[in-house]
This record gives C-alpha cells, sequence and structure tokens, in this order.
C-alpha cells in the first residue's frame, strides 16, 4: 500500500480545506493512507529575519523527514504538475521501491531552504 504524509506549516484557517483533506482521505482509504500532520509555524516577529524563521520551521520539518520516503516540496512559485504528470512521477518513483511519499507544504514565507 502507498503511504502518503501531508506535512503542513501553521494550521488551516479555512473549514473547507480540512473538509477537503478529509474528503480524500476517505477516497484514498482504498489504494493509500493519508496521513496529515500540522506543525507549529514560527511566530513572525521584528525581531526575527526571514532567514530565522525558515531556518526554525526547517527544524522543525526536517524532524518528519525520513530516508524511505519520497520527497516532495509544494510552493507556489515551483514546478506545476498535472495530474497526469503527478501520477507519471508516482508511478516512477514507485517502480524505483519508493511506496511512501512526503508532501511539504511551507509556512509564511514557503518552504524550507535546506
Amino acid at each position: 500500500m502507498v503511504n502518503i504524509r501531508l506535512l503542513v506549516v501553521g494550521k488551516t484557517k479555512f473549514d473547507w480545506l480540512e473538509q477537503g483533506i478529509g474528503h480524500y482521505q476517505k477516497l484514498l482509504k482504498k489504494h493509500a493512507s493519508l496521513d496529515l500532520i500540522v506543525i507549529k509555524d514560527e511566530k513572525v516577529t521584528k525581531a526575527k529575519s526571514r532567514e530565522m524563521i525558515l531556518d526554525k520551521e526547517a527544524e522543525r520539518i526536517l524532524r518528519y523527514f525520513d530516508k524511505d520516503f519520497y520527497r516532495i516540496a509544494l510552493d507556489a512559485q515551483g514546478e506545476r504538475l498535472s495530474c497526469d504528470d503527478l501520477a507519471k512521477l508516482f508511478s516512477e518513483e514507485m517502480s524505483k521501491g519508493y511506496n511512501d511519499f512526503l508532501f511539504v507544504i511551507g509556512g509564511t514565507w514557503a518552504c524550507l531552504r535546506k
């Protein structure tokens, strides 16, 4: 079975997003497990630089990195994949032995730099 871990920095403020995740958990139940992990985002203050905040969030994110998981960072500035492209990526990586996938959604200032 395929295991999908969705790692999100910061709690969602939108009920519809929570409902959507629950909906897809039900749809995928027969084919894959989908785990949602929400980690604390770093509070933005004038005393903290952007780099400091990203580094703190990166520390929290890296705790969930497992060598057996294929990792994908989701970023608005990143490469866009169609459903077909994502399915092809899954297929290619599964043929290499990956059955565990980790999607990371960054915080206020996107994803980790490391």
